[in-house]
């Protein structure tokens, strides 16, 4: 498995502003989908709004939720890209993030995905291309 920082990754200014007014607005780690409808730019993102509470400090997806959107982009021509999440005082992947990236890249015959961590303490994106060596 192979991860860059891609500071070359392009999000639309309205995803940025939709990632920092939903999942900045916690406390707490939340996250959403990625989508492109041209296969450059990040202009789709959809916040997940019906995810798991563990009660854990930590994002867990809800996989129900966020394939329904993925479907109904399918019929839209917008093509999912990735996953965005925050971290309280981190902008790293995790071990758990890494593997993660690797199940959703084997399970849906990908090269690479998006992960996007939002860095809640610091208030700020950083987008990882996580790519099959």
């Amino acid at each position: 498995m192979i991860i860059k920082l891609d500071y070359r990754l392009s999000c639309s200014a309205e995803v940025t502003n939709n990632i920092s007014q939903t999942i900045g607005s916690y406390e707490k780690e939340t996250g959403g989908i990625l989508g492109t409808s041209n296969g450059t730019l990040v202009d789709r993102y959809v916040f997940d709004s019906e995810q798991c509470d563990s009660g854990l400090r930590e994002y867990i997806p809800n996989v129900l939720y966020l394939n329904k959107i993925i479907e109904c982009w399918f019929s839209l021509s917008i093509s999912f890209c990735g996953i965005v999440h925050s971290h309280l005082d981190s902008d790293d992947l995790s071990y758990a993030d890494i593997e993660y990236a690797k199940k959703i890249i084997t399970n849906n015959d990908l090269d690479s995905i998006i992960m996007g961590i939002y860095n809640l303490r610091m208030n700020k994106i950083l987008m990882y291309k996580v790519m099959c060596d």
